[in-house]
């Protein structure tokens, strides 16, 4: 017997701060604010706040319209002005966007209203795609570029002299952003927005950490409806009070024992990132199979945890330096597991997205080594976060009945 979905209403709330996010950037652009767009880590965030200059990150938006099936029509656009297929499907909906025709955006929604960026920022660990993104803005816009380059942690090492290297681009990045804005650094205000960032990040620890119960009362669905929280309210108050309500509402659930996926009898996690275009009706598919998925290193591991108010350019360059795609091959496989035992997982779903050349390449790797680590079984599901022409049903429903089937295997022969 199958199961049924019982999302978390206060998730919703992510979404709603969503939209009043781009509906203050779309003000700001039009109150002559300069427009920063920032490709690669949202981590630079706080810096472009703190001076009061509205901000576009690349990849947010394109997941948001993916989520919103908006994303067809700007792929189109990209498609047709020669981006490959094979380019990171982030870029070619973030660019197509961008370059609507003015009819387009008048006939279209109000998402499509991205302002023009003024200068771009860009990070380039763990991916080689935003450096070229980052360029091909510079060229289509006529507008400056600052680059910062994250030195990726090959040796597994404690990373001390790479965020010392970090935090003087930092520096520099901040001397640029001065010097082309005429807009002042307010250091003050970027301890408080680090402060209000910490206290959400408690929140949203303490109630991620309650899906360790069973039923969990919250899934993976949940936290990709909250994103916005992190992507678009990181440091304002109102990520503080998602977070909590959050917290609270799983809390009610686990008192309760009211799980996520009602009648919940598989707890799967997921590597990789999310399918946007199908993020309702796999959710829907996975709790009438009875799945709940209840951990995933991408949702755990994009959250800022490592801010520091009293020392913020160092606290930024260590959340640069440690975030997991900046990590080998055995840490990532380390980190999997533990998440894995933590949250008493059955077995693993890697999402290797088409597209994205730096999240994708190790992941046969990973969830062999993890499967057999753990002795737990896992698939491996081709899609991409945002081309729906990369998505097979069929493909998606026959791997998910063999891994349900080799979770009831396992637990026949250990009965």
């Amino acid at each position: 017997m199958g199961g049924q979905i019982n999302p978390l209403r206060s998730a919703g709330l992510g979404s709603r701060a969503t939209d009043r996010f781009y509906e203050e950037l779309r003000q700001g652009a039009k109150g002559g604010k300069p427009i920063c767009w920032i490709l690669g880590a949202l981590i630079l965030s706080p810096m472009i706040s703190s001076m009061g200059i509205p901000w576009v990150f690349g990849d947010a938006l394109a997941a948001h319209l993916s989520a919103r099936h908006l994303q067809r029509r700007p792929a189109e656009v990209a498609d047709d002005l020669g981006y490959l297929i094979e380019t990171c499907s982030y870029t070619r909906i973030h660019m197509g966007c961008s370059l609507l025709s003015e009819e387009d955006k008048a006939k279209g929604p109000l998402d499509w209203q991205v302002p023009k960026p003024d200068f771009v920022v860009i990070t380039d660990g763990c991916c080689s795609e935003w450096i070229e993104w980052g360029d091909d803005v510079r060229k289509r816009f006529n507008v400056p570029i600052f680059t910062l380059h994250v030195p990726f942690l090959w040796d597994g090492g404690d990373g001390r002299e790479e965020v010392e290297y970090v935090v003087g681009q930092l520096k520099e990045l901040n001397t640029f952003m001065e010097d082309f804005t005429h807009y002042k650094q307010d250091w003050d205000k970027l301890r408080d927005i680090i402060a209000i960032g910490r206290q959400a990040q408690d929140a949203r620890v303490e109630a991620q950490q309650l899906c360790r119960n069973i039923p969990a009362p919250a899934s993976i669905f949940d936290w990709a409806t909250a994103l916005g929280a992190v992507f678009n309210s990181w440091g304002k108050p109102e990520s503080v009070e998602i977070y909590k309500a959050m917290k609270q509402e799983m809390e009610q659930r686990v008192a309760r024992k009211e799980g996520a996926v009602i009648g919940e009898k598989y707890r799967l996690a997921w590597d990789g990132m999310i399918i946007w275009p199908q993020f309702g009706p796999l959710s829907k598919k996975l709790a009438s199979l009875g799945a709940n998925v209840v951990t995933s290193a991408y949702m755990w591991g994009f959250f800022p945890t490592l801010m520091d108010p009293q020392d913020p350019l160092r606290g930024i360059a260590r959340n640069f330096v440690d975030v997991w795609p900046n990590q080998n091959l055995d840490w990532q496989i380390n980190h999997v597991s533990q998440l894995c035992q933590e949250y008493a997982v059955d077995g693993l779903i890697c999402h290797a997205h088409y597209t994205c050349r730096a999240l994708c390449g190790q992941q046969l790797e990973l969830m062999d080594a993890v499967s057999r680590k753990l002795n737990i079984p896992a698939i491996f599901i081709e899609a991409d976060v945002g081309d729906e022409s990369f998505y097979s049903e069929a493909q998606v429903d026959t791997r998910l009945q063999a891994l349900l089937e080799m979770i009831d295997a396992r637990r026949q022969r250990r009965a």
